[in-house]
Order: structure tokens, then C-alpha cells, then sequence
């Protein structure tokens, strides 16, 4: 299983707007094949501050997760909304 955490600090005056895009990513990427989980998270201390943790089957279902429409928004929108990223991803063995 792949885990992924990215951590998105938004604009103050751009937070409805990203809020409005993950949403519809949100919907899609849960459809997907391979997708185990896919939730968005607010830091409840540092404002504008928010957190993707993405669980996938394989790396492979993640790789095609970033091709899909609704991720190829995102990354086209995503920069004149947000101030910054940083994505860790993990592997994990049972």
C-alpha cells in the first residue's frame, strides 16, 4: 500500500476557491481503481493550512491517479491559489 501526504498552504483570499476545487477532485480520485482512501484535512491551528492523505493499493494505481482529469485540474489551478506544497509518500508492507 502506498500512503501519500500532501500538505497544501492556501492563500487567505483564495480558501473558498481551493476548497471548491478539491472538491470535485475529491469525488473523482474516490472512484478511481485502486483507491483504498482519500480524505482532506484543515490544520486546526495553523490557518489556511490543509492535508490530503491518500491511501493506494499500488504505486501503480497512483501513477494513473496523477493522468486523471480531475488531478490535471488541479495542478493546473492549484498554483494561483496555493503558497505551498510538499507531498511525502510512504510504503507500506504488512
Amino acid at each position: 500500500m502506498i500512503i501519500v501526504h500532501a500538505r497544501v498552504q492556501c492563500k487567505p483570499d483564495k480558501r473558498e476557491a481551493l476548497l471548491s476545487l478539491v472538491k470535485g477532485l475529491i469525488e473523482a480520485t474516490r472512484t478511481e481503481n485502486g483507491c483504498l482512501s482519500y480524505r482532506f484535512y484543515e490544520d486546526t491551528e495553523v490557518q489556511n493550512d490543509f492535508l490530503f492523505v491518500e491511501q493506494w493499493e499500488t504505486k501503480e494505481h497512483l501513477d494513473t491517479h496523477s493522468k486523471q482529469p480531475a488531478f490535471m485540474k488541479f495542478q493546473e489551478q492549484a498554483p494561483a491559489l496555493i503558497t505551498s506544497l510538499d507531498i511525502q509518500s510512504y510504503e507500506v508492507h504488512s
